[in-house]
């Protein structure tokens, strides 16, 4: 398990809502009339391959070089950057296991309530920019 700081956290979230809008943005111009959903196909972004499945009123997205998976499970034409625990939680739990390091706790990020507690942390104690975080 890798140790992070909490600014490492920050930049790993800002960097993963990048990402994940990157992603949506392409997904949505390659269905742009919004009635006829591509369900299964893959997108091509930084280099790198990831193999989209839509779902509901979601899609999830997995890189094809990492197994990294980012699961935009609604609101993905309104709010492309929206971060919120189930987003967390998906992506967290798989990537390399990472442990958030503070004074008086350890989080582990790949544990739903661990992850929960640290994104609160998180929020009430450093300046997150335009992140939108909700858990």
């Amino acid at each position: 398990m890798k140790d992070i700081t909490p600014l490492e956290l920050i930049d790993i979230l800002k960097r993963l809502s990048i990402t994940q809008k990157k992603l949506l943005e392409i997904y949505l111009s390659i269905n742009p009339n919004g009635k006829t959903w591509a369900k299964t196909g893959k997108i091509f972004y930084n280099g790198e391959t990831w193999l989209f499945r839509k779902h509901g009123a979601g899609v999830c997205f997995k890189n094809q070089q990492t197994n990294a998976e980012i699961d935009a499970h609604t609101d993905i034409e309104n709010s492309p950057d929206l971060l919120d625990i189930w987003r967390l939680e998906t992506y967290f739990s798989s990537i390399e296991p990472l442990n958030l390091i503070l004074k008086n706790h350890n989080y582990n990020l790949a544990s739903p309530k661990q992850l929960t507690l640290a994104i609160q942390h998180i929020k009430e104690t450093q300046d997150t920019g335009k992140l939108k975080l909700t858990t």
